[in-house]
């Protein structure tokens, strides 16, 4: 059974479907437009690492749900002021076939008001669906420390993967060379302010 669809606006006009196609340009302009008479949110920024979060937490979320939870999840991402907002939730409600509806997704987001809903909805039916979020913290911090090198590459070194024409095999060596050179300053750096840190907490103990 498909999502309670309401056939009519409160003037018993029709329902014209705000957006096109997922993924359009005249989408993300019209969001922009949208975007301008709503207050900031208050969740997390729109970057990458918080869209990749925001997506497996609605892969631990069923869109085969009733109503009632369908329209807070949609209200949820919403509330964020996401750019890819409505590609995130038209992928979501896809996964159940059988209940998408295209007009009730569109419907929803054009009633959205700020204010009842946010990120913690969504968290909130997340974790009750299975979802770690003192996991994802952790993986995170560990991802972010292990890449940490990447950030100390200097302009030339990253082009030269455009222009050195090397092959897969000798761009992994050139990049593990790199990896071993920038965390190796990265350990003697942090090492070099652990020991003052560590001299003053002997110093403090006689």
């Amino acid at each position: 059974m498909a999502y309670a669809l309401f056939r009519t606006c409160s003037k018993g006009n029709p329902i014209k479907a705000q957006f096109g196609t997922p993924n359009g340009g005249e989408i993300r302009r019209r969001r922009s437009e949208i975007f301008k008479t709503r207050p900031p949110s208050s969740g997390p920024r729109d970057t990458v690492t918080e869209v990749t979060k925001l997506e497996l937490m609605l892969n631990h979320i069923s869109s085969d749900c009733d109503y009632q939870q369908y329209r807070d999840i949609i209200w949820g991402l919403e509330s964020l002021n996401f750019q890819c907002g409505y590609e995130l939730a038209h992928n979501w409600s896809i996964t159940a076939p059988h209940r998408f509806n295209k007009q009730v997704l569109d419907r929803l987001i054009e009633d959205y008001k700020p204010g009842h809903f946010g990120y913690g909805t969504i968290m909130m039916y997340a974790k009750k669906a299975g979802w770690d979020d003192a996991k994802w913290k952790a993986d995170s911090a560990q991802l972010k420390l292990e890449n940490a090198w990447r950030g100390r590459m200097t302009q030339q070194e990253k082009n030269y993967k455009w222009t050195s024409r090397l092959s897969k095999d000798e761009l992994e060596i050139y990049y593990d060379k790199l990896k071993i050179k920038y965390s190796k300053e990265i350990a003697e750096e942090a090492l070099a302010l652990e020991l003052p840190d560590k001299k003053n907490r002997q110093l403090r103990s006689y």
